[in-house]
């Protein structure tokens, strides 16, 4: 019975000690995903679906005003479908004035995947690939529909969702940027 005892203050001694570790671990790692509003991103290199390669600086350069909207998504999310007909929309209006398209950073995206799903859905979507996520993992984006707003010298403008509760957020801080202000609520919620 000692034994079992002074074994079993050792196993619960060895659980606390993980478990203060994996806490402070959390805390560490959730303030290393803040928001990188304000960052300058690298230029990135993304593939279009027709197999080319395309910067995030090019597509800056191909934004009339600079800005580029990218919004995380992929074919199997049920949040993409309740948003991607919107992020159509934005693409459509804001055209002559900033690039907004989706990124699928899902491995199981191929080019050939997303081209045939937009197909059957009648789907008229600008997406480019990051397949690898690292556009992702750098801005620590861990849903789809997580959108950054671009300015023309490469900083993160805006950071959330796209839409919430019928709050257009991410158009709104574009709205605001188009219009010379500053972005009111520069980091929106995250929702996908």
């Amino acid at each position: 019975p000692t034994q079992r005892k002074s074994t079993n203050r050792l196993v619960f001694s060895e659980m606390r000690r993980i478990l203060l570790f994996s806490l402070a671990l959390a805390w560490l790692c959730s303030a290393c995903m803040a928001a990188p509003v304000g960052e300058t991103l690298p230029n990135f290199e993304f593939k279009t679906l027709s197999g080319q390669t395309v910067k995030l600086s090019e597509l800056s350069e191909a934004s009339p005003k600079g800005l580029v909207m990218l919004t995380f998504w992929c074919t199997t999310c049920a949040s993409c479908r309740a948003t991607e007909s919107r992020l159509a929309d934005l693409a459509r209006r804001y055209r002559s004035k900033a690039k907004v398209v989706a990124v699928s950073s899902s491995a199981n995206d191929s080019a050939a995947d997303i081209q045939a799903y937009f197909k059957r859905h009648s789907v008229d979507l600008p997406v480019i690939l990051d397949p690898d996520s690292a556009l992702g993992h750098r801005l620590g984006a861990q849903r789809t529909t997580t959108t950054v707003l671009v300015g023309p010298d490469g900083k993160v403008l805006y950071f959330g969702t796209l839409v919430k509760d019928k709050k257009n957020y991410a158009e709104d801080a574009l709205q605001e940027v188009l219009s010379g202000r500053r972005v009111s609520t520069p980091e929106g919620p995250i929702y996908g």
